[in-house]
Formats: C-alpha cells, sequence, structure tokens
C-alpha cells in the first residue's frame, strides 16, 4: 500500500510541468502552422526565421485574431468537454446492453471514463483540437493568400522606397520579430 503511494507521488506533475509541456506543445504547433502557411507561398520560413520568432510564435498566432483566439480558448475547451461529456454519458447508458458489450471492449472504456481518468481524457482531446485548429488555420490561410496572389486581387498595403527615391507598392504578409526581413508580394 505504501509503495503504491510512493508511486503516485512520483507520477503526478506539477504546475509548472504542465505549462512548460503546453508551451512547448503551442511552440511546436507554431512552428508547423508557419511552415504550412509561407510554404503555399514557396517561402522556407525556417531559413528566416531566428531563436525570437520561433519562442515568439504561440502568442503571436493566439493574439494575431480576435475570432481565432476565441476559437482556440473558449470553442475548442468546450467543443472537448461537450464530446467528452456525450461519450462519457453513451458508454454509461449503454454499457449493461449485450450489442454494446459484445461491440465493445467496455471494461477498457469503463476504465477510460472513469473518474480519475476523465480529466487526461479531457485534455487529450483538447490537445487534438489544438492540433487540428492550428493546423487548419495554416492550411485555411496559407491557401487563400496563394489563390489572391495567382488571380492577382492581392491590395497593396504597403510602399517602400528606395534611397534612389523610387517607390514600390507592395503587399505585406508577415515579418519577423527584428523587422529586417518582411515577407512582401509586388502585385
Amino acid at each position: 500500500m505504501e509503495q503504491k503511494q510512493i508511486e503516485n507521488k512520483s507520477t503526478q506533475r506539477s504546475l509548472q510541468d504542465y505549462l512548460s509541456l503546453g508551451y512547448l506543445y503551442l511552440l511546436i504547433l507554431g512552428i508547423f502552422k508557419d511552415a504550412i502557411f509561407y510554404g503555399y507561398l514557396g517561402v522556407n520560413i525556417i531559413n528566416y526565421a531566428n531563436v525570437q520568432d520561433i519562442l515568439l510564435s504561440p502568442i503571436i498566432h493566439l493574439t494575431s485574431d480576435i475570432k481565432q483566439f476565441l476559437i482556440i480558448f473558449v470553442g475548442i475547451p468546450l467543443i472537448s468537454y461537450v464530446v467528452g461529456y456525450a461519450a462519457k454519458k453513451y458508454h454509461n447508458i449503454n454499457k449493461n446492453k449485450e450489442w454494446y458489450q459484445a461491440k465493445k471492449n467496455y471494461e477498457k472504456w469503463d476504465k477510460a471514463y472513469g473518474e480519475e481518468s476523465s480529466y487526461d481524457f479531457l485534455m487529450t482531446l483538447t490537445f487534438l483540437c489544438l492540433f487540428g485548429a492550428f493546423i487548419g488555420f495554416g492550411l485555411g490561410k496559407g491557401q487563400k493568400i496563394a489563390q489572391r496572389l495567382e488571380a492577382g486581387v492581392l491590395e497593396n498595403n504597403h510602399e517602400i522606397t528606395f534611397t534612389d527615391a523610387s517607390t514600390l507598392e507592395v503587399n505585406m504578409i508577415g515579418h519577423n520579430t527584428l523587422g529586417s526581413l518582411k515577407f512582401l508580394i509586388n502585385t
């Protein structure tokens, strides 16, 4: 009994561990999103990114668009909770029925939907939804900019003035944290 308590203490993680792992997860998702987005435009963003760009990418992506922010911080946890709750309720209603027991390994699901593991299930579902959201936003935005570029309907939103006083109207689609490299498209 005492050894089981010691094992449980050693497997518990602190809040700092969860925050660090969550940030690392968001960091990886941010890099994937940038790579997909700029990949549609033929730019290898990893060649142009510095450490500060990579470390700030989760914060930049989460705060860049209010709709995206609301989807990630309100929609995804809400959807994860509703799906987890519905799956647990469905299992609890049908676990004693013969057709369910024949079709599913109900003992495995009993354990999965138990009180201790339902938090783990909810977190796993939330991480999968976050993965889908970040990759989906990268695909959608990259494809939209690429289609606009091909159609020639991007509006110029910046003007570059060169040292010889000539100017060029361009559309800026992104920049790094130092501002030394801007991704410009001349339309």
